[in-house]
Formats: structure tokens, C-alpha cells, sequence
């Protein structure tokens, strides 16, 4: 991984994989223990990420659009990072076992964040993140 402009990366908490991205491409995702990558299709920041206590599971804010700074395309992680650009996002679940990758919340006119600061409660029932922009806290059920 390393000589990779824009690489921003979230180690599992077992330490044996590692999610990984270049600027604002499709999410990779690096396991230590078969030295294997495997591509997603998401496309997001590995820190707009939460792993589940499992390390199989990963919940991630992935922008529907990235927004343009003054109608040219961002140069990402950066341009996110200071503040001049922002994204809409929305939420994805992953297994990184299986590869199936879902979206669990659509952003919705009146309803739409830039998440940061994602986190899982202790029975990962709940996805519990900040909106960069207005600082709002919010927490969305994954029961159902």
C-alpha cells in the first residue's frame, strides 16, 4: 500500500484486515493474514467507516454525489478534509467475508448529512454518527 497518493485506511479491530482507499475511489479492502485485496463498490473515504466488533462487518457513509468545489471535481481526501467540499450521503452495510454490500439508508430531500464520526453501540443495533455541517447527532436502528 504504500507509495499511494490519497491513502486514508481503518484497520479492523482483530488487526487482520484493513479497508483502504485512494482519494474518493472504490472502497479495498487488504486482509494481512492471505496478503489478498478485494474491491467494493462503494466508493467513500475509509474514515467515513465503522467496523463491527465481529471484523467482518463494516458500516460505511458513502456520498450519492460528491459535490463540486466551484464546478470542478474535488481532489479528494483533501479537498473534503478542509472543508471545501461536502457530500450527501448514504448509508451502506458490507460483509467483507461474502462481499455483499447493501444500502441500508437513502439520503431524502430534508434528510440528508454529511456523516462523520461513525460508531457502533456494544449489540451493534444502532449506527450513531455526527453531520459534519450543522453538528447534529444522529442514530439510525439496524434491527430492522
Amino acid at each position: 500500500l504504500d507509495e499511494t497518493l490519497g491513502l486514508t485506511t481503518l484497520v479492523n479491530p482483530a488487526g487482520t484486515k484493513v479497508l483502504y482507499g485512494q482519494g474518493l475511489s472504490a472502497l479495498k479492502l487488504y486482509s494481512i493474514r492471505d496478503r489478498a485485496t478485494k474491491s467494493f463498490i462503494i466508493a467513500t473515504l475509509p474514515e467515513k467507516c465503522v467496523w463491527a466488533s465481529d471484523s467482518i462487518i463494516i458500516y460505511c457513509a458513502a456520498p450519492n454525489l460528491p459535490r463540486l468545489t466551484d464546478g470542478q471535481a474535488a481532489q479528494y481526501p483533501d479537498d473534503w478534509w478542509s472543508g471545501e467540499t461536502t457530500f450527501i450521503d448514504n448509508l451502506w452495510r458490507v460483509n467483507t467475508d461474502t462481499g455483499e454490500q447493501k444500502i441500508i439508508w437513502s439520503n431524502q430531500p430534508g434528510n440528508s448529512f454529511d456523516a462523520i464520526n461513525l460508531i457502533l453501540d456494544e449489540a451493534a443495533k444502532r449506527l450513531i454518527f455526527t453531520d459534519r455541517w450543522s453538528a447534529t447527532l444522529w442514530s439510525l436502528d439496524l434491527r430492522s
